[in-house]
């Protein structure tokens, strides 16, 4: 096969990989895929209508982003909803890489080597008070929340991309499964008006080019999150949780 050839099958083949990924991923989201159900390749390949190839590199992507998992004898099963130990040690991570991330974006704005950093950051957030405005009882409706989902996904991934570190970038991404971030929100009902004013805080440490004022504001973000989330974890108390609640109330 010549050259061009081979490089346009890879190509297509990625793309029927990421369209496979994306089916399974809201299969996932939604439900019809439940927490702890056995993900059958030969079933899914049918349902899909593809081989079985495909629907295998997605979930190799979806066990690495922890969505799925493998199992004895029984192959990929989908991963049940966070464990408290699972949920405190990803936010711990986050509290170490997130607020570091800010400080370097502070920097790069202060120094103007990323002068449109705030702007791209503003576009996101504008895009996100769309999605919240489109609410039912204060909350997004289902099917607007994985919309919301991927905007506060692409919001951390910006400051996380001006750091020029694709290796931090990347780990943070897999902190974050976004089927379980958005099944966890959208039965808490997480109140969007203070996450609005978190993210808008942080844009303005950021535009300022302070690194400390981006530092603590990104703390603050996470903290709330965690707070605001904690109560969809199998357990209400851990010694990590513990400490989260003296650092606020150290603040």
């Amino acid at each position: 096969m010549p050259e061009s050839n081979r490089v346009l099958a890879s190509v297509d083949r990625r793309s029927l990989v990421d369209k496979v990924h994306s089916s399974l991923t809201e299969m996932i989201l939604f439900g019809e895929l439940e927490d702890g159900q056995k993900v059958s390749i030969d079933l899914m390949a049918r349902s899909l209508g593809v081989s079985a190839t495909p629907v295998r590199e997605a979930l190799a992507r979806l066990a690495s982003d922890g969505v799925v998992q493998t199992t004895p004898h029984r192959g990929y099963v989908v991963t049940a909803a966070w464990e408290t130990r699972s949920f405190d040690q990803m936010h711990e991570a986050r509290m170490v890489i997130e607020p570091y991330a800010a400080r370097v974006a502070a920097r790069q704005v202060r120094e103007r080597t990323d002068s449109g950093l705030a702007a791209k950051l503003e576009q996101y957030l504008g895009r996100m008070i769309a999605v919240s405005s489109d609410t039912e009882g204060g909350d997004p409706r289902m099917g607007q929340w994985p919309n919301w989902a991927r905007l506060d996904l692409r919001f951390h991934q910006t400051i996380m991309d001006a750091c020029d570190n694709p290796l931090l970038a990347d780990l943070v991404r897999r902190l974050r499964p976004q089927p379980h971030l958005v099944r966890l929100c959208s039965t808490l009902g997480i109140p969007l008006c203070d996450v609005i004013e978190e993210h808008r805080e942080i844009i303005d440490a950021i535009r300022e080019g302070s690194e400390e004022m981006a530092r603590d504001a990104m703390q603050r973000h996470l903290i709330r999150s965690y707070v605001r989330m904690r109560p969809g974890t199998s357990d209400a108390e851990s010694p990590y949780g513990r400490r989260v609640a003296d650092l606020i109330d150290e603040r």
